[in-house]
């Protein structure tokens, strides 16, 4: 059965990879973003406009792009819209839709970085002390991504909407990690990470890694 698979933020880095991946195994790629001018509109077979994260009636247009292209599965990748996707994944089952993407519960814990450390303090995983409070010389947002509004200082800052971590020395990596329907992982992927720009890592080596491979198999299970 060849599906027709919608993949988000079509102008990303990991846009063309996705796209690729879904032609070479016989489905039919349709690629999506709010800017028609993005590489995503010239790898897939079609190509659909996205509302913008804001608009009043997002979720509203977002079902009538599904129809009007119909779709069988969204592969979700654009942080503001996970929570969405992850909130009506039983909604669009029963419009004939699957929505590849974690549970509500799951991307909630992982999208606040509060709510992650108390995740591994309360199951014994490793991670660097964290606090409400001013306590440590590394601030950040509890939400968002990459190196934005990161900084080290012994200043007096503004806690509200942020933490603070005690700083770790050491190599940083990425971990892409596929699981089941049943939470089992299917790969466990720990990669370096290379030409950071923005806090994002823009490529990264993959690496042999086995602890970090037990770790994540018992965040899983978690």
């Amino acid at each position: 059965m060849r599906l027709k698979i919608l993949t988000e933020s079509s102008g990303s880095l990991v846009s063309a990879y996705l796209i690729k991946a879904i032609r070479a195994a016989g489905h039919h790629a349709i690629a999506s973003d709010i800017a028609e001018d993005c590489v995503g509109r010239y790898l897939a077979e079609e190509f659909l406009l996205m509302p913008r994260v804001h608009d009043d009636a997002l979720w509203d247009k977002v079902d009538i792009l599904l129809k009007e292209y119909s779709i069988d599965v969204v592969i979700p990748s654009f942080d503001e819209m996970l929570m969405g996707w992850a909130e009506r994944k039983e909604y669009y089952r029963h419009m004939g839709v699957t929505v590849i993407c974690s549970d509500a519960s799951t991307i909630n814990i992982f999208r606040d970085k509060w709510l992650s450390y108390e995740f591994f303090e309360k199951h014994g995983i490793p991670t660097p002390k964290t606090s409400l409070s001013q306590d440590h010389p590394l601030i950040k947002p509890r939400k968002g991504r990459g190196a934005k509004g990161v900084r080290i200082t012994s200043d007096q800052v503004s806690m509200e909407g942020n933490i603070s971590q005690e700083v770790i020395l050491g190599q940083e990596y990425t971990v892409d990690v596929l699981c089941s329907k049943d939470f089992e992982p299917l790969y466990i992927v720990p990669r370096t990470r290379q030409g950071v720009r923005d806090g994002k890592s823009t490529g990264g080596e993959v690496i042999d890694y086995p602890e970090i491979v037990d770790c994540v198999k018992y965040i899983c299970r978690h």
